[in-house]
């Protein structure tokens, strides 16, 4: 047994804290302890180069760099070239909006595109990584989208970003889900889930997810990289941060 050797943050979880002062908040994020984040390329409202210039500063390190569809469509090699400013390992797509995926035909043509992109990030030195949410684990036209889009990626270029919360929520075993595309889930979002039968997202360490076990599994399997996120902390997100990391950072694993 041993404890995590380091805890990532996903910035949004402190998103309203960011909108009035970026690089306040980010020494507070390292204050806490935490040195990996994963982050949208212009959450700072700033260019990457004057982005990188603050996470040097206050010593953390953008290592997952999250873009919305649209960047798949249009500029995605500029895209690209701002995450390689961060010093981002991932490029990470954060969400298909909904209507994108209306029927399974629109997954079959995501996985195509996504093969496409992620073949250029893979020029640019960048791994693409497709973060979950439970809606692509919702059966349709009798198939299970989620399936769709590992069937039809290349193994070698995409990538997945696990969200353990949506996840279980969506039916899923976070464990089962890892041990199956080993290698191939780079990255995780951690967030908690609260008891039955509400099922909502709560702050890690405070719901009823077994990290520990997650974490075990993932580290087995090669990965390096997870972060802490929660869509709508109630009170401050730096206080829920500070409460998972402790969490997190007291864990045997």
């Amino acid at each position: 047994m041993a404890k995590l050797d380091h805890v990532g943050l996903a910035v949004i979880t402190v998103r309203a804290e960011v909108q009035r002062d970026f690089e306040g908040t980010m020494r507070q994020v390292a204050a806490i302890g935490y040195r990996d984040l994963d982050m949208y390329i212009y959450e700072s409202t700033l260019d990457a180069p004057a982005t990188r210039a603050i996470l040097d500063r206050v010593g953390l390190a953008c290592t997952s760099a999250r873009v919305r569809t649209t960047a798949l469509y249009r500029g995605w090699e500029r895209f690209l070239d701002a995450a390689n400013v961060l010093g981002a390992k991932f490029i990470t797509l954060a969400d298909v909006p909904f209507p994108e995926r209306q029927t399974l035909q629109d997954y079959h043509e995501l996985a195509a595109l996504f093969n496409r992109c992620a073949a250029i990030a893979q020029q640019h030195g960048l791994t693409f990584c497709y973060h979950n949410h439970d809606a692509e684990l919702t059966p349709m036209e009798g198939a299970i989208p989620y399936d769709i889009v590992v069937a039809e990626t290349d193994p070698t270029l995409v990538h997945f970003q696990m969200d353990v919360y949506w996840m279980l929520h969506g039916g899923r075993d976070p464990v089962h889900e890892l041990r199956r595309l080993a290698g191939r889930v780079s990255t995780l979002h951690l967030k908690d889930m609260q008891s039955w039968p509400r099922r909502g997202i709560t702050t890690v360490g405070r719901g009823r997810i077994d990290f520990r076990d997650i974490l075990r599994t993932a580290i087995k399997t090669g990965m390096r990289y997870w972060y802490v996120e929660e869509d709508a902390p109630v009170g401050p997100g730096i206080e829920a941060v500070r409460s998972a990391y402790t969490y997190l950072n007291g864990l045997d694993v």
